[in-house]
């Protein structure tokens, strides 16, 4: 993916994760609810190739080494694809209802980018990250 693209997927991810918190905190949802959902935009952001604090795990072995985790250890293919579909055209509603607002619109150009990484027919996600690692 390229560095924009990269940079969509954090912010969002930042926007996103902050409003489960929020969520959470005033229990409209649970604090696990909550957390799987922050999973899921973590995994988008990390196959992205967007840089943040949590993709960096300190190894066992060797002692103290650090590496970038992997997009499938923050959620699963499927809870990723269902989500980008959902976000894509949650957007795609809300730019539609607003023609005039050129930030939703690009908001939605943006998730519809990473829907059409994730969604595209016959992709081997894991099997990319393999070799990219």
């Amino acid at each position: 993916m390229t560095p924009a693209l990269a940079e969509a997927a954090a912010r969002e991810a930042d926007h996103r994760i902050a409003a489960y918190r929020r969520a959470a905190g005033n229990r409209r949802i649970s604090p696990e609810r909550a957390r799987e959902r922050e999973n899921i935009w973590l995994a988008i952001a990390c196959h992205a190739g967007a840089d943040r604090p949590e993709f960096a795990v300190r190894c066992i072995a060797p002692p103290g080494q650090i590496v970038r985790a992997a997009w499938y250890d923050f959620a699963s293919e499927a809870q990723i694809r269902a989500e980008l579909a959902r976000a894509r055209d949650v957007a795609l509603d809300r730019a539609e209802a607003a023609p005039g607002d050129l930030r939703l619109l690009q908001r939605y150009w943006e998730i519809a980018a990473l829907a059409d990484e994730w969604l595209a027919p016959g992709y081997d996600f894991t099997r990319r990250q393999r070799r990219a690692a």
